[in-house]
């Protein structure tokens, strides 16, 4: 990964199976006048908006005497389809293990001002699908308004943070090690319940975005969890859509927040196995023979285990 030098500004390179320094990370919307990686590359970019935000986090890095600083605008080479395609499947790991996380939020005024206090989670922040891993990843985020005012880190604001998006309010708070041991704890519905009112510029991105809240590629070929199977799509398409298995986006899981996995009365797992082709899906799980409504007749119903 490329990491840049909080005094000089420069880049340096640090190859995945060394060791790499401790090291900041921004959170952030990008602007349309970004410092991008052959502006550091090159020294041309100091110019640019963007650069004042790097800048700014230089010096935050340097008081929290931190070195190094990661930031996705300058520190991926895009003009490396190999480095790219790195960079997307590692990038919840590279928040995961910075030491701090600064989020920047341009969209919110002068925090200390009593008319802005509730205007913190209108941040379109909140509402973006790559934001979603940099609010979970790392273990510490403080959040700063336009003018770089701190206004606080993300444990002190779990609950107002958890109602706007979705997430268990445990993942926001302080926390001992990395998240990725507690996110297997939350059913498939639920993490995807955390993106489905976000929004990313490419279709592909949706995707993309989640590979490091399931550290997977392809959800089905990797776990036996059915309760991606329990999404409930959007009023208008109820009819035309009452015969597939498959949601068709993100915000069909919008109520899935709540569906925890559930065990059996005995206490053991449901058991279930999915089979994806490019023709079918085939699953095995437990049935129940239940009543048919308005009917003389019963229905068999699949446990989904949640």
């Amino acid at each position: 990964m490329w990491l840049i030098d909080v005094e000089t500004m420069g880049l340096k390179w640090f190859m995945g199976n060394e060791w790499t320094p401790p090291y900041a990370i921004l959170s952030h919307l990008w602007g349309p006048d970004e410092s991008l990686f052959h502006d550091f590359v090159r020294e041309t970019g100091r110019h640019k908006m963007g650069s004042q935000k790097i800048l700014r986090c230089c010096q935050l890095a340097k008081r929290d005497s931190l070195n190094w600083l990661w930031v996705d605008t300058c520190c991926i080479n895009k003009e490396s389809s190999a480095e790219l395609s790195e960079t997307i499947n590692t990038m919840f790991q590279w928040y995961e293990k910075a030491a701090v996380c600064y989020t920047y939020l341009p969209d919110v005024l002068d925090i200390y001002e009593t008319s802005n206090e509730d205007k913190f989670t209108d941040s379109r922040w909140f509402r973006r699908g790559w934001t979603l891993q940099e609010l979970i990843a790392p273990q510490e985020v403080h959040f700063y308004d336009e003018s770089w005012k701190y206004i606080a880190s993300r444990s002190a604001l779990a609950d107002q943070i958890a109602k706007v998006t979705n997430v268990d309010v445990a993942l926001l708070q302080e926390r001992r090690g990395q998240v990725s041991s507690m996110l297997s704890n939350y059913s498939v519905a639920q993490r995807l319940s955390w993106a489905a009112n976000r929004e990313t510029t490419r279709e592909e991105d949706q995707a993309y975005s989640l590979l490091g809240i399931f550290g997977i590629k392809e959800i089905m070929r990797s776990t036996a969890d059915l309760s991606i199977l329990a999404w409930s799509p959007t009023p208008g398409s109820i009819a035309e859509r009452a015969q597939q298995p498959l949601a068709c986006s993100l915000a069909d899981f919008a109520k899935g927040g709540k569906l925890i996995p559930t065990q059996q009365p005995t206490g053991a797992a449901w058991y279930s196995e999915t089979t994806l082709t490019n023709a079918a899906l085939r699953i095995t799980t437990s049935v129940r023979e239940v009543p048919n409504p308005g009917t003389t007749e019963k229905q068999l119903v699949a446990i989904l285990g949640c």
